[in-house]
């Protein structure tokens, strides 16, 4: 009785991993009466039972108690949005919600039945698919839980591209840990919600790709105006307004790249492959449109120093967008 209490304690501070020492003593008594009731021919209720059928309750209770409270503390902890970190990251909640859900499965013949709120009955168990229904419920739950938190913790953030991000992090980090882990079968064996599950975090990840996109909008839009613009030949000489326009296009493009370069070397992707993506996704955007518009311009008088506008080469607009996420330099 005395781990049951120690362990009702932690969990009363949202430690939840101390639900498996219960999960594992629970398991080894089980084994325990059932080798009793085999060798000695025991009734299931017999006397000599009734200290190990009255712990297997008192832990019954607790463990299904604790899943059931963590569920809500997943849910709850929504309201707690003071503990985003600042560079959209992945949540400390993500994260532990994660792994606790891989052990879970870890022990889900035992997990499954005690959901099921039903104690073993000497060798008799729950059916296989019965079990996975309840662990399937139990996570899809668990899961819809979480996601409606981080969408609460992303408006934590004032800068959309930065909520999004926030968002990306926490999807792509479920996501991959979904295809690591057994879950993501046992979700789509059990056909929960009758979509493919990874098919709809690739889907929430593009969707905020491109909010996140909207940091780069002045730049494509003064880009767009000028590569669909007049063609000036390097003999023309240009009006004031003219040359006025083409000076603002490269302010318009060197202050964005300048600023957005000070703001996300701060911000976070933890996963390489994923901050890859991200990175090679900003470049595509850029760099050719960007390339297009310093040849259309380069040539044309429209400063005594063009250099002073044309700051940039594609090369060094590339560098600088490899250096995002990446507070090292």
């Amino acid at each position: 009785m005395s781990l049951v209490k120690a362990a009702k304690e932690q969990i009363m501070n949202n430690n939840w991993v101390a639900v498996f020492p219960l999960i594992m003593l629970y398991q080894n008594l089980n084994k325990i009466k059932c080798s009793l009731i085999s060798e000695d021919q025991l009734d299931f209720e017999a006397p000599p039972l009734a200290p190990i059928s009255k712990l297997i309750s008192v832990i019954t209770t607790c463990v299904k108690e604790t899943l059931d409270q963590f569920k809500c503390f997943v849910e709850d902890d929504a309201v707690k949005t003071s503990n985003v970190a600042s560079d959209g990251t992945v949540h400390q909640l993500t994260s532990n919600v994660m792994s606790i859900c891989g052990q879970l499965l870890a022990y889900e013949e035992t997990v499954g039945t005690l959901l099921k709120g039903v104690q073993h009955q000497g060798t008799r168990k729950l059916p296989q698919s019965n079990i996975h229904r309840q662990m399937a419920t139990y996570i899809n739950g668990i899961l819809k839980a979480l996601e409606k938190n981080l969408e609460s913790k992303s408006k934590v953030y004032d800068n959309k591209c930065l909520s999004a991000l926030f968002l990306m992090n926490n999807y792509n980090y479920i996501r991959n840990n979904l295809k690591e882990s057994e879950i993501l079968t046992l979700l789509q064996d059990n056909h929960h919600d009758g979509v493919d599950l990874d098919a709809r975090y690739i889907d929430w990840i593009h969707k905020q790709m491109e909010v996140y996109r909207l940091w780069y909008q002045p730049m494509i839009d003064v880009m767009a105006e000028s590569n669909s613009g007049t063609v000036f030949r390097e003999s023309d000489k240009l009006k004031d307004s003219q040359k006025d326009a083409i000076k603002s296009k490269f302010k318009v493009f060197n202050t964005t790249l300048e600023e957005q370069l000070r703001i996300q070397q701060k911000w976070a992707i933890p996963d390489p492959q994923f901050r890859e993506w991200v990175r090679e996704g900003n470049i595509e955007a850029i760099i050719f449109r960007y390339e297009d518009m310093c040849k259309r311009y380069e040539k044309v008088n429209f400063s005594s120093n063009n250099k002073k506008y044309i700051i940039y080469s594609t090369e060094d607009v590339e560098k600088t967008l490899t250096m995002f996420f990446d507070q090292k330099f």
